[in-house]
């Protein structure tokens, strides 16, 4: 982390990982007290570094419109996450949720997690995007339509733009 930084490199991190993560076959199941524990270590690892420029409650958890039902796991993690922060006085790291180029479901969702208190809601809202592979432009990628889709959206939106050659960049 001290090498990131640096370099000026900030962190956006999933607290999931290979072992513990909410199963979208399963959610209820998986949404459990290890699972949550694993999210907290993840937490207590990289909330002090100044680098940290946020955590993430899932990542592509709903990747289709069969699996919605998984967005009230979801959110519990993003309060879960955003409770625990703040009941160990670290300093305030947004929480928020990336979502799958799914376009079926993608504003729902978005709505969806910018919506209740502001222990619920998440603090920005991320969209895995898929859609601008060289050759493109602005409007043959839809971002033109992304735009206007999201225009006067309450929470920051964060686009992840995810090329063919395999980096990601975030706008």
């Amino acid at each position: 982390m001290a090498a990131l930084a640096e370099a000026g490199i900030y962190l956006v991190l999933d607290t999931d990982t290979s072992k513990y993560s909410l199963n979208r076959e399963d959610p209820k199941e998986s949404y459990n007290s290890v699972y949550l524990q694993s999210v907290f270590a993840t937490i207590d690892a990289f909330a002090n570094y100044t680098n940290t420029l946020a955590f993430l409650s899932g990542n592509e958890v709903i990747n289709n419109v069969t699996n919605t039902d998984c967005a009230p796991y979801v959110k519990a993690v993003t309060r879960d996450m955003k409770q625990y922060i703040g009941s160990r006085g670290y300093r305030s790291v947004p929480v928020g949720y990336s979502a799958a180029d799914v376009a079926e479901n993608q504003e729902i969702m978005a709505n969806y997690m910018n919506c209740g208190t502001d222990d619920q809601r998440s603090d920005f809202y991320a969209i895995n995007d898929y859609s601008w592979c060289d050759p493109s432009s602005f409007t043959t990628s839809g971002w033109d339509t992304l735009v206007a889709n999201y225009t006067g959206y309450g929470i920051p939106l964060l686009y992840v733009v995810l090329h063919e050659q395999s980096t990601v960049k975030i706008y």
